[in-house]
């Protein structure tokens, strides 16, 4: 079985990795009671934990994998490089941007 999250909603990445009421719950940062309320929820509730859990899990494999981050990571290099190529076509190595806009 695989654990389900309880979260704070803070202004970072944690709301796009966990999805509150899909992989867990969220609450508001600073909200003991809500915080208290939410573990609650999950010891009380196998059936909740497990689908949550479930769902983490699926989601962990298919956004966040080894394969996945290396893939994406890639795919950013490549994209560096072809801004790269163009700006070098537009701008040829050794003429400066000020140069460039003399023409």
């Amino acid at each position: 079985m695989w654990a389900p999250v309880v979260n704070t909603l803070l202004d970072s990445v944690v709301p796009y990795v966990s999805i509150g009421g899909v992989t867990g719950l969220t609450v508001t940062p600073e909200n003991d009671e809500k915080l208290a309320a939410a573990i609650n929820l999950l010891l009380d509730s196998p059936t909740l934990r497990a689908q949550y859990g479930r769902e983490g899990r699926m989601r962990m494999e298919a956004q966040f994998s080894a394969n996945t981050m290396i893939r994406r990571t890639l795919e950013v290099y490549e994209q560096i490089l072809r801004r790269k190529a163009v700006t070098e076509v537009i701008r040829p190595a050794g003429v400066s941007p000020a140069s460039v806009s003399d023409f």
